[in-house]
């Protein structure tokens, strides 16, 4: 629906809406590392009973989450700013 109604991913002619595609792809992949690769170590290290590797690897998990909760800070103040002037 977004590629019919503004005619395409990048290449529009609002700034404000490639900014907040190009933060939603960001986001999408944080979270696609997140799950692929520090919480499948964390699965195998809970089930294996490596309790502190399994804590290393939850303050990394939310380091990462941490940053992604800023860009998505940042994108709602993008917006707003957009709205406003």
């Amino acid at each position: 629906m977004i590629f019919d109604v503004f005619g395409g991913l990048f290449g529009l002619k609002e700034l404000y809406i490639e900014i907040m595609h190009l933060i939603g792809l960001i986001m999408s992949g944080i979270y696609a590392y997140i799950f692929f690769i520090p919480y499948q170590q964390l699965k195998t290290a809970v089930t294996n009973k490596e309790y502190p590797t399994g804590g290393a690897l939850m303050n990394k998990i939310r380091l990462i989450s941490h940053h992604k909760l800023n860009i998505r800070h940042d994108n709602h103040y993008c917006c707003q700013w957009r709205e406003i002037y």
